[in-house]
């Protein structure tokens, strides 16, 4: 069995026009290579984008069922599956399998 068979998309994340210094103290929030984990999830460093940044990410959207792959930074290779209970978009150091077909 491929990927592709059980996934509706497989991509990469995010991050908004202008990078951290777009960054806001609280709206939805960004996850990035340094929340990912081998079966964990950190909310330490957690980012936040404003609902208009929200809606031009919205492609990349994690929701309930997804994974989570770091493709940069110190845990590359780390996975998640999307258990936590947040609202969130993934940024551009994470390559999401989105569930479903």
């Amino acid at each position: 069995m491929k990927l592709g068979d059980i996934c509706s998309k497989i991509g990469s994340g995010a991050t908004p026009r202008g990078g951290k210094d777009s960054y806001k103290d609280s709206g939805m929030a960004i996850i990035r290579s340094q929340n990912v984990f081998d079966w964990s999830f950190s909310s330490s460093g957690l980012a936040f984008i404003d609902d208009d940044q929200a809606e031009a990410l919205s492609s990349v959207e994690v929701k309930h069922g997804d994974v989570l792959l770091n493709i940069t930074g110190r845990f590359c290779g780390a996975c998640l599956y999307r258990s936590i209970k947040i609202l969130a978009c993934q940024g551009k150091s994470t390559c999401g399998y989105y569930s479903g077909k």
